[in-house]
């Protein structure tokens, strides 16, 4: 031979050796009947059996009471099997029992050689979840490896994937439709459902009524509950998984809260919360101590939006029954969510203020309340925009350009001291009658009865020495002579009275750049009557007017008044 190997030696050898291996599994057989039956039909067969290749996993070395392995325990699977990978959790059974815990190395009538059908195998050694009201789908069908690595896994309790990522298998990523439940994001679906089984609907781990408490406060304890709360649950509003709407609501707030509600928004005035679907704005949408569910009560809810109305002492009517006597809170076919027009609304409460004399104030005659009233508050009583002088002058010209005295009357007191608000019983709505006419004939206190409401009668009808007036020349009570007129003896001796004169002649109700009020001018329309200047001096004073000729008096002087024969 010349080194070579022949052909035909090759060929033998390697028909000895294919020819070997089924003789082999039968050697095997011939001693091993019982393992040679049992396998044979099975629906399932480890390969190597298939295979005929025993000593793949025997030492053929060993005898039939012990049969030798090639390794010990599961290192001998983890020869052609993955051995769980470093850092994982390792299923207890394979740890104490290895391969052979669960797995038959033969051949099985269940898939991948396990002793027994999936679901039975796992509830030898777990309690079966399938008991409970509403098992999950998945445990009913034996599927526990559907969610469970048999072997080992990186995540507990040996889930195929971590958290959502293993339920979003089946079930629709939440995710994709908003933002998430907060309690999936840190806790995962296991904080409220139940994987295996539960006696609550979903696999709810507590009924749908309690399990929301379980985190958030149970609005029963604020008060009363929202019906929708009661009938339903939260489940009526809110999506426990995720929404794209703000507080996971199933739809925008707007619309939500019109599926049983009527839409406050379609008169012609709405509230501006109300557009804005600002319902809980106003609106607790789960409990309230307050009726119609309030986030606070009466005037108090208004004036976190409208606290500018309410700076000052409060309409009485806010006190008593809130903003809502006047106002609707949703929408009105009228201005200011008025309940009706603007005119005549006061008077439903305010009728009286009409019925105070035949002279009405055109402001009230036009309706027009709030030119002169704010409805909600003010520091100015009653209710004022102003205090009385400022505001009667935004339409009255009170006082003149150069006025620097004014009636004390209105420094001390108000305008409504004389003029009635809104009617009266005079004209130029005064409260009592005050004579305006230069001559307005025999005197009497009726006449000028308004004045005397302030000043006493005996500045007029008292006497000088008596000190009622400090118009006087010596003891001569000048007020008597111009008001009542001046005691004169005729050609007979008779002391008669003369012409009378008004308060009005001499003094400006209201405010002038004299003295005392004094006039500058007084017209008798439509001329002008006469002027007036006075200049006071020590003790007195002196008139130049156009009525007479200059005079002066002096309250010092000695001077006899004539007496009266009337």
């Amino acid at each position: 031979m010349n080194g070579k190997i022949p052909l035909t030696l090759v060929c033998g050898v390697l028909i000895s050796l294919l020819a070997a291996a089924p003789a082999v599994a039968a050697e095997c057989g011939e001693c091993h009947t019982e393992w040679s039956e049992k396998i044979t039909g099975q629906k399932i067969v480890h390969s190597p059996v298939e295979e005929a290749d025993c000593e793949s996993c025997h030492d053929d070395h060993g005898d039939t009471n012990n049969l030798i392995l090639v390794e010990d325990g599961s290192a001998l699977c983890y020869q052609c099997h993955d051995e769980p990978s470093e850092g994982a959790g390792i299923h207890p059974a394979v740890e104490e029992e290895g391969c052979l815990g669960c797995h038959d190395p033969h051949g099985s009538e269940n898939r991948t050689l396990l002793l027994e059908p999936a679901g039975d195998l796992c509830i030898g050694c777990h309690d079966d979840p399938t008991t409970k009201a509403v098992p999950h789908e998945a445990a009913v069908d034996g599927g526990c490896v559907d969610c469970h690595d048999p072997h080992s896994s990186k995540n507990k309790p040996l889930l195929l994937r971590e958290g959502v990522a293993l339920c979003i298998e089946c079930h629709d990523d939440p995710s994709q439709i908003g933002e998430l439940h907060p309690i999936i994001e840190d806790d995962g679906c296991y904080a409220c459902h139940d994987p295996h089984g539960s006696d609550n609907e979903a696999l709810l781990v507590t009924s749908k009524e309690e399990l929301c408490f379980e985190c958030h406060d149970d609005p029963a304890d604020e008060g009363a509950l929202h019906p929708i709360i009661e009938e339903d649950g939260c489940y009526a509003c809110h999506s426990p998984h995720s929404s794209a709407n703000g507080s996971l609501l199933i739809e925008t707030r707007a619309s939500l809260c019109l599926e049983c509600h009527d839409d406050p928004t379609t008169k012609a005035v709405p509230h501006e919360a109300a557009v804005d679907g600002g319902c809980v704005d106003c609106h607790d949408p789960h409990s309230s101590k307050n009726r119609s569910l309030l986030l606070k009560a009466g005037a108090d809810l208004c004036a976190e939006c409208h606290d500018d109305l309410m700076e000052g002492k409060l309409h009485s009517i806010i006190n008593e029954d809130g903003c809502l006597a006047c106002h609707d809170p949703h929408s009105s076919d009228n201005a200011k969510l008025l309940p009706g027009p603007a005119e005549g609304l006061c008077q439903e409460c305010h009728d009286s203020m009409v019925d105070g004399g035949p002279v009405v104030h055109e402001a009230v005659s036009d309706g027009s309340c709030t030119d002169c009233h704010t409805p909600h508050a003010s520091n100015n009583s009653p209710l004022l925009l102003s205090d009385q002088p400022r505001l009667c002058g935004e339409c009255h010209e009170v006082f003149g350009e150069h006025d620097k005295v004014q009636h004390t009357a209105i420094t001390d007191g108000e305008c409504t001291d004389c003029h009635g608000a809104h009617t009266a019983p005079q004209s130029k709505l005064l409260l009592a009658p005050y004579t305006t006419q230069r001559h307005p004939g025999k005197f009497t206190p009726e006449k000028f009865a308004l004045c005397f409401e302030c000043h006493d009668l005996s500045l007029v009808t008292g006497k000088g020495a008596d000190g009622v007036t400090n118009f006087r020349d010596g003891d001569r009570n000048l007020h008597d002579l111009h008001v009542q007129g001046a005691l004169t003896p005729n050609k007979y001796g008779i002391v008669k009275r003369g012409k009378a004169r008004s308060c009005a002649g001499c003094h400006d109700p209201h405010g002038s750049s004299q003295s005392f009020n004094l006039v500058r001018e007084f017209e008798c329309p439509p001329i002008l009557c006469y002027t007036m200047n006075f200049n006071p001096v020590e003790d007195g004073g002196k008139c130049t007017v156009g009525c007479h000729k200059p005079k002066s008096y002096n309250r010092g002087a000695t001077i006899s008044e004539p007496q009266s024969t009337q």
